[in-house]
């Protein structure tokens, strides 16, 4: 199911977040299944978990490390800029598949 909560106006499908599970980790490339991590600089979400097209495919390795440490992505020289075009990247393989 695809939706727009309309309370929190954010942007829900367990679809989108399986495909992303799918791939493999973009912070240390190993290889899928892993977990979706939510973006939060990309949308003001008011603490709340942004919505799921803002997700990038992590192992739970470095999803956990993520969450426990801080930002590995910048222990990894990797800015806004960066995550910001993988998030695009699955939004045009999603709307591809849509697509077809």
């Amino acid at each position: 199911m695809i939706y727009a909560d309309p309370v929190e106006k954010r942007w829900r499908s367990e679809k989108y977040k399986d495909m992303i599970r799918g791939k493999d980790c973009f912070a240390c490339g190993k290889a899928g299944p892993g977990d979706p991590h939510h973006v939060r600089f990309a949308e003001d979400c008011g603490g709340l978990v942004p919505s799921d097209y803002l997700s990038i495919p992590v192992c739970r390795e470095c999803h956990t490390a993520i969450h426990d440490y801080g930002s590995r992505f910048r222990k990894m020289n990797i800015g806004r800029e960066e995550l910001l075009m993988v998030v695009i990247k699955y939004m045009g393989e999603w709307i591809r598949i849509w697509e077809k």
